[in-house]
């Protein structure tokens, strides 16, 4: 019977030493930012005509709002819609520093899925080009 109480005080002192260790470890906190701060924002890219980067992506580019609009767009694109985009005042070097930028984006900003998108959609365009 000593035994068994010994054995019982062993296993509850286990039990509870355990359990103290898990309420005194450090805690953890939620991400905040998605966003590595070793990887540098490179400078917004121009635009045709000094439009605003939203007129330059939904009205030119066409790259909607999302990675799903941008995809879609992407899967549709041919080279009459890059015509129409050369003719609004866009150069090749604009689509690939937007590209480089997007790209760029993918790996810094985490949180901006439709990076990854704009950059596939932007690269499909210089190869249309």
């Amino acid at each position: 019977m000593i035994q068994f109480l010994l054995r019982c005080a062993i296993v509850f002192s286990l039990a509870s030493s355990s359990y103290a260790e898990v309420k005194i470890a450090e805690p953890t906190y939620p991400i905040h930012s998605l966003i590595n701060p070793r990887i540098a924002a490179l400078p917004v890219p121009l635009t045709p005509k000094g439009m605003s980067v939203t007129e330059f992506g939904l009205q030119v580019i066409g790259w909607g709002i999302g990675a799903e609009a941008a995809r879609h767009r992407m899967d549709h694109l041919d080279s009459d819609d890059v015509e129409t985009i050369k003719k609004q005042g866009t150069s090749l070097e604009m689509v690939r520093a937007w590209q480089t930028y997007y790209e760029n984006e993918t790996i810094r900003n985490l949180s901006n899925p439709a990076a990854k998108s704009r950059a596939r959609l932007l690269k499909k365009i210089a190869e249309l080009w």
